[in-house]
């Protein structure tokens, strides 16, 4: 008898241990299908903004497209196609060209920080005050090589009076050595 009741605890323990496995697998199985719905309904959550955004971002991307456009229009033609220092040589040119000065210094050229820079000292006459005045605005439209007037001093002591100048041409360099 005590036979028998040790063989039906161990068929009981068996069946109670297939149950429990059983259960188990079903619990693990039920929370790794409830997580998988989930990560879906995330990734449709996702797809629907994507889909969403998609003409924004289109038209921004449009937007980004023309604003280089038109800065690259603004750019000096031949900017990328001359070397850095030629760029600011012609720059000066044109600044003896507007300013018509009497005597024009110009220092060597300096590359610090990312941009290369020529200073310039100019000497002009008093009585070109306002065409003076006038150019230096005129040049200062131009971006790039920007013209930077650091100093303007005036010199009454002498019969005609004299104007002197100082500043830099400012060239930013950017990867690849191009402005």
């Amino acid at each position: 008898m005590i036979a028998t009741l040790h063989k039906r605890n161990r068929q009981l323990a068996l069946r109670l241990a297939l149950a429990l496995l059983a259960f188990v697998v079903l619990g693990v199985t039920l929370a790794l299908l409830l997580r998988t719905n989930q990560s879906r309904q995330a990734l449709r959550d996702q797809h629907a903004r994507i889909l969403a955004n998609l003409p924004l971002m289109q038209t921004e991307t449009a937007t980004i497209q023309q604003q280089m456009a038109d800065f690259r229009r603004t750019l000096p033609a031949g900017l990328g196609s001359r070397s850095p220092e030629l760029t600011l040589y012609a720059r000066l040119d044109e600044i003896k060209r507007t300013l018509q000065p009497l005597e024009m210094t110009v220092t060597t050229p300096e590359s610090k920080d990312g941009v290369l820079s020529i200073g310039f000292n100019l000497k002009l006459p008093l009585a070109r005050y306002n065409a003076l005045v006038n150019g230096m605005g005129q040049l200062q439209t131009t971006l790039i090589p920007f013209v930077d007037f650091k100093e303007l001093s005036l010199d009454a002591k002498t019969a005609e009076g004299a104007i002197t100048v100082v500043g830099n041409v400012v060239l930013p360099t950017m990867a690849g050595g191009t402005p």
